[in-house]
């Protein structure tokens, strides 16, 4: 409340919020690089919160912090390895997104182009639920740099190409059927947004915001335990790629 208070009084401030679809892409294997499951959807739908406070603006060059939440959920394909008549195993994943991050950026115009660039922080939350007795939870915090271009088209449109390296801190996951947390061996993403602005006037603007993401997890560490009812002594959580888009349609009500 404090820091709300004291962004009204000493800056100018924005409210965005966005209708978010996302599609994903999620396959693991092993070290050799044999096929293990995967988890495919085209629809997993949510929203995005987002406030901005511009901290300074002096000569056109312009500070901002931004905060943002993400939340989502939905179902995805899940096809297994096992084999039941010769055909992989195959059901529905339900599955829980959330993403909180902070972001410092600066925005310098040069001519009709405005370059963007800064780092932010963030914390990233995936529960997994496979089956009605088995879920998986990974969780990391990241720090990303921030580079990207904004071009004003018009004096009302803009578009733009921003690209963040999301890189994980202590990436964990843990499993309801395995006692202890595995420690993922890393984790990092590579993600790209085409941002669409379109002002309607001095204090409303509508965008449509294109995000393209690669995340890459390493193999974890090495666990002991029970897995329906049979001791293992080398269970590990194996590598996975993730190729992530998503449509974000909403608007900002700046101040």
């Amino acid at each position: 409340m404090l820091f709300f208070v004291f962004t009204a009084l000493y800056g100018s401030d924005s409210y965005s919020v966005a209708l978010v679809n996302m599609g994903m892409d999620y396959t693991e294997r092993d070290a050799n690089g044999v096929f293990l499951d995967s988890e495919k959807s085209k629809n997993i739908l949510g929203s995005e919160l987002r406030y901005d406070f511009s901290t300074s603006c002096e000569q056109g060059i312009c500070a901002n912090l931004g905060i943002r939440f993400l939340g989502l959920s939905g179902y995805s394909d899940y096809k297994g390895a096992y084999l039941t008549n010769n055909q992989p195993v195959t059901s529905l994943s339900a599955n829980t997104i959330y993403d909180l991050s902070a972001d410092y950026t600066i925005r310098q115009p040069v001519s009709s182009f405005e370059f963007v660039y800064g780092v932010g922080f963030g914390y990233h939350f995936w529960y997994r639920e496979l089956s009605s007795i088995q879920n998986e939870v990974y969780s990391w915090f990241y720090v990303t740099p921030i580079v990207g271009i904004n071009v004003n088209l018009t004096n009302n449109f803009k578009i733009g190409m921003h690209v963040k390296y999301k890189y994980g801190i202590n990436p964990t996951m843990q499993a309801n059927s395995i006692d202890g947390t595995f420690r993922l061996g890393g984790e990092n993403s590579l993600e790209c947004i085409i941002p669409l602005r379109y002002s309607i006037n001095k204090t409303v603007d509508i965008f449509t915001d294109f995000v393209f993401s690669k995340q890459n997890i390493a193999r974890s560490n090495y666990l002991s335990g029970y897995i329906d009812g049979t001791y293992y002594t080398t269970i590990h959580e194996p590598a996975s790629i993730d190729y992530q888009q998503y449509i974000k349609i909403g608007a900002t009500i700046k101040y």
